[in-house]
């Protein structure tokens, strides 16, 4: 049986009109799928845990208020690396706090007591630590040579120490 002219017609525009239908389909699943890849990549870019770190004002008065061990309004270098010391502590501990824990075991389960620690591979992970710090901060930020930190020039090595990435 032979299609007529208009039955051929008829059923190449429905062909055609199917593949328009697909090509639209394809291309919202494609942006679906774009959209949900660069969720995805952002999510995991994110710092998923812990509070964002405190602005350096904040961080400046509280090295001064529990640090600064003579009251002078100075930190010299032993009230510096003393402060340094206490404000990663505090922070670290707090990032921990909201950290949640993981083992082998399932979530919130204790670790192995005796289990044997890894050896490293004699690299340091992590920032310097404050006493390879504070003489550094002290030589660069020190305007008034007094070889202490009054809270402008303490504020200036925070902003600084920030935009390096230390804490």
């Amino acid at each position: 049986m032979a299609l007529s002219n208009r039955s051929a017609i008829h059923v190449v525009g429905i062909h055609n009109q199917k593949e328009k239908n697909m090509n639209v389909m394809n291309t919202q699943l494609l942006a679906l799928a774009l959209a949900g890849t660069a969720t995805l990549v952002s999510n995991l870019s994110a710092r998923p845990y812990g509070p964002p770190p405190p602005d350096p004002e904040t961080v400046v008065v509280e090295m001064f208020t529990d640090y600064d061990a003579d009251e002078s309004n100075t930190l010299n270098q032993e009230e510096l690396v003393a402060a340094l010391t206490g404000i990663r502590e505090k922070h670290r501990a707090a990032r921990q706090a909201d950290r949640p824990r993981m083992s082998r075991n399932g979530p919130e389960s204790e670790p192995p007591a005796n289990r044997p620690s890894k050896p490293g591979n004699g690299k340091r992970r992590g920032p310097p630590p404050a006493e390879e710090i504070a003489p550094g901060l002290i030589s660069d930020f020190d305007a008034s040579g007094d070889s202490e930190l009054d809270t402008e020039e303490l504020l200036e090595a925070i902003k600084f120490m920030r935009e390096r990435g230390r804490p």
